[in-house]
């Protein structure tokens, strides 16, 4: 049997001790993404849904898995310093109100 990508994923806005701001695609139901997301950052980061979501056909580039979590790198494509004004693009695997991915 084939693998199925992930019909949920959540987006989790991660903020570092130092203020850096980072955010997570996590491929699972959002009252497990904040904690899943929380043990793989540095001690000391809080997280929270994003407030921004994907297009559908971000999604789709996502290919994740169920239970899949990323960090995801943005190209800034305007002014600004917030996430939610830049495009994905470079989304690697880092291990095996909100944005949901349409089927």
């Amino acid at each position: 049997m084939g693998q199925t990508h992930a019909s949920e994923v959540v987006l989790i806005r991660v903020a570092t001790a130092d203020r850096e701001v980072r955010v997570w695609a996590a491929a699972m139901p959002r009252d497990e993404a904040i904690a899943r997301v929380l043990t793989l950052v540095p001690a000391g980061a809080t997280a929270e849904l994003a407030d921004f979501g994907l297009k559908p056909q971000d999604c789709l580039l996502l290919s994740m898995m169920p239970g899949e979590i990323r960090e995801l790198h943005f190209v800034r494509t305007q002014a600004g310093t917030d996430p939610a004004d830049e495009a994905p693009v470079d989304l690697p695997s880092e291990s095996s109100p909100t944005s949901l991915c349409p089927r």
